[in-house]
Order: C-alpha cells, then sequence, then structure tokens
C-alpha cells in the first residue's frame, strides 16, 4: 500500500518532533459511504468537508482539535448519542509503531 502522505521527523535537543501538517488528506467516497481522513487535519476542516456531501460524523466540539488526536481518545461530541463515539465508526486505522531505546524515549509508544 502506497502511503497517502510524507511526513517531516526531527529530533532537537533530545525530543522527537513529528509534524503533522503534511496529513491532511481528504478522501470521501460517496457510494460505500467511507472516508480515509489523514491525521493532521482538524475536526472544522473535516466537518466542512463532510457537511458539503450531506454526511455527519460523530467528532469533538472543538473545531481545531487533531482527527488523531480525537480519536485515540475515543471522541466525544453532540452526535454521540444518535452515532456512538468517533472510534467506534473507524473501519481501520493506519497505527505506526516505533523501534525505540526503552532508556531514552520511555513515553514514545505509537500513533495513529
Amino acid at each position: 500500500m502506497q502511503p497517502l502522505y510524507t511526513t517531516i521527523l526531527q529530533i532537537i535537543n533530545s525530543y522527537l518532533i513529528v509534524d503533522l501538517v503534511n496529513l491532511n488528506k481528504i478522501i470521501i467516497d460517496i457510494t460505500s459511504q467511507t472516508a480515509v481522513i489523514g491525521t493532521g487535519n482538524v475536526i472544522d476542516k473535516f466537518y466542512y468537508e463532510v457537511n458539503q456531501l450531506e454526511f455527519a460524523f460523530p467528532a469533538g466540539t472543538c473545531p481545531y482539535v487533531g482527527v488523531g488526536g480525537l480519536i485515540m481518545g475515543g471522541g466525544l461530541g453532540n452526535l454521540n448519542r444518535k452515532f456512538g463515539l468517533s472510534s467506534d465508526n473507524i473501519l481501520d486505522a493506519q497505527i505506526v509503531l516505533v523501534v525505540y531505546n526503552v532508556k531514552n524515549y520511555p513515553e514514545l509508544l505509537w500513533a495513529i
């Protein structure tokens, strides 16, 4: 599978910085009513794209939260009673595992 996007990894002063700004693709398939969402998107942009096609998605209420962070936290929002949490509606996710030195980076585990 070809990646939909590329990102920038930097190590500055022993901290790993992952810039998600380029992970911003949104591909919506009207026929199957599914979407591929890059984790660099914020909820505001995602809501706009979904609304253009008259669809809905149970996501958060803060428009500037990133999609990846929202989903990793479950995804509470206004449509939860009808559609469940954001994470309940995920059909597939690409998990990024990192091989690292536990002594140097104990907090670095995984990301969506």
